[in-house]
């Protein structure tokens, strides 16, 4: 699937484009952690509109507990764990993207509104989407940024038509494959 295909211009196209069945959320990258320290940047199409933050829906990601904890040193997954299950989530995702912001790591997603059918949360499913270019134009100028990882073949796609040829871009697909080894390496890195 080449999602490239489904981007709207602005928030009107997409609502001209709403039907039954299909609604347009917004993404949660006002919750990100990245700021002008950001060194590593994780880059995916968009979060579930039901998630509180980035990958915490579902126990089979790997990115906190099996990578990002073992190449830092970290205790995200126990963190993750604490957010899934508490019924008052707010300070808990604070303190989650402050380690975030200390560890230089942050996780964007590349669309500002998403046309899907509420109930189906797959990539193949969304009917249409637009860029998020505020947030991009600030990754666009980052000087510190050292490494951009879209997470699928779609993202990689998407986010060169944005930034071009950005030698920061790596691909390891990690959602769809990737070993542990690889992304271990990636997160072990300091840039300091």
């Amino acid at each position: 699937m080449n999602l490239i295909n489904k981007k709207c211009s602005n928030k009107a196209k997409l609502i001209e484009q709403q039907s039954d069945g299909l609604s347009i959320f917004g993404n949660k990258n006002h919750l990100s952690s990245f700021d002008n320290d950001t060194k590593i940047l994780i880059v995916g199409t968009y979060i579930p509109y039901y998630l509180d933050y980035f990958y915490f829906g579902k126990y089979t990601h790997r990115i906190y507990g099996s990578i990002i904890d073992v190449a830092r040193k970290t205790n995200f997954e126990e963190k993750r764990k604490k957010i899934l299950e508490s019924d008052t989530k707010e300070e808990l995702i604070q303190d989650f993207i402050e380690e975030l912001k200390r560890q230089k790591i942050a996780f964007l997603d590349l669309f500002e509104f998403t046309l899907i059918n509420s109930n189906v949360v797959a990539d193949n499913e969304i009917k249409g989407f637009t860029i998020d270019n505020d947030s991009f134009k600030k990754v666009k100028t980052s000087k510190n940024l050292k490494c951009i990882i879209p997470i699928s073949k779609d993202a990689e796609r998407i986010l060169k038509s944005i930034l071009g040829d950005d030698p920061r871009i790596e691909y390891h697909q990690l959602i769809n494959g990737g070993t542990n080894k690889e992304w271990i390496e990636v997160f072990s890195r300091t840039y300091f």
